[in-house]
């Protein structure tokens, strides 16, 4: 079980490519609306069409016009999978 969190990556992968983990938005997909395509890395979450990218550390909180309204911590990578 891989309890550890995409930051830790960060040092990891300092002079290695590091990895980019994608994957398709179920909801953006069946109503055909936005990018469905979601990229994480160890430095930031988002999608890549629209630019709308946060720092992996503060994937899961919730945004509001750009200004975080709840701040969740950083999800492992059991959860992402």
């Amino acid at each position: 079980i891989d309890e550890q969190a995409l930051t830790e990556q960060q040092k990891q992968h300092s002079k290695d490519p590091f990895p980019i983990y994608t994957v398709i938005d179920k909801q953006c997909k069946q109503s055909k609306d936005g990018d469905p395509w979601f990229e994480i890395n160890p430095y930031e979450a988002g999608y890549s069409l629209t630019g709308a990218f946060v720092d992996t550390g503060h994937f899961g909180s919730q945004f509001h016009e750009g200004s975080k309204k709840n701040d969740e911590g950083e999800l492992d990578m059991l959860y992402l999978q």
